[in-house]
């Protein structure tokens, strides 16, 4: 059981779609359940929460406020900006390119960055960041 656990969450995640599969889907609420925000943040549902599979197989979420990265888009001119849509606050979704996550030039926890271990189902890192851009 287990060993099919991970081959079909290894063929999700190496799928690269721009919803989330069954399968993504419960990695977001596997992370979502583990999930012990920093101090500073919000509550979890304050945020849009942006998913994909970085490049050593692990799980990289941003989790910005919709507000924030809405201004920051407004503002930005050049190469340099990003791509993901503004989602609304409470709003997840799986992206198949962890480049286009969003970042944000805030320095108040305006965005929490998650890099979480398929293979251990745990999250090793979790921080706030203060001013990606």
């Amino acid at each position: 059981m287990k060993a099919a656990f991970l081959c079909s969450l290894a063929m999700a995640l190496a799928g690269g779609s721009d919803s989330a599969s069954s399968v993504e889907a419960r990695v977001m609420d596997t992370i979502e359940s583990q999930i012990v925000l920093p101090v500073g943040a919000r509550p979890l549902d304050a945020y849009a929460r942006y998913y994909a599979r970085g490049i050593d197989g692990s799980v990289i979420a941003t989790y910005v406020l919709p507000d924030v990265y809405r201004a920051e888009l407004d503002a930005c001119r050049g190469i340099g900006c990003q791509q993901a849509p503004v989602m609304g606050a409470g709003e997840r979704r799986w992206f198949a390119d962890w480049l286009i996550l969003p970042t944000v030039g805030a320095r108040d926890c305006s965005l929490v960055v998650v890099v979480y271990s398929p293979a251990k189902r745990q999250i090793e890192e979790l921080r706030c960041t203060e001013g990606l851009s």
